[in-house]
């Protein structure tokens, strides 16, 4: 079984405006949904920091 190919789904998450040392974050919070399918058919999901560094590193490591 290989990864025969993956989506990437950036994603903005509600998230409420708590307050701290540094003032109010944005309202919402960045995400990215990975989306992994293999060559036995097999689909999994998962989820991790959003924004375009890490989603041009996953775009990067594609041809591996």
């Amino acid at each position: 079984m290989r990864i025969s190919e993956f989506f990437l789904h950036p994603v903005a998450v509600a998230d409420g405006p708590l307050r701290s040392s540094y003032g109010r974050h944005a309202p919402y919070a960045l995400r990215t949904i990975i989306e992994l399918k293999t060559t036995d058919g097999l689909t999994g999901i998962s989820e991790t920091y959003g924004g375009d560094g890490p989603v041009a590193a996953l775009e990067a490591a594609r041809p591996l």
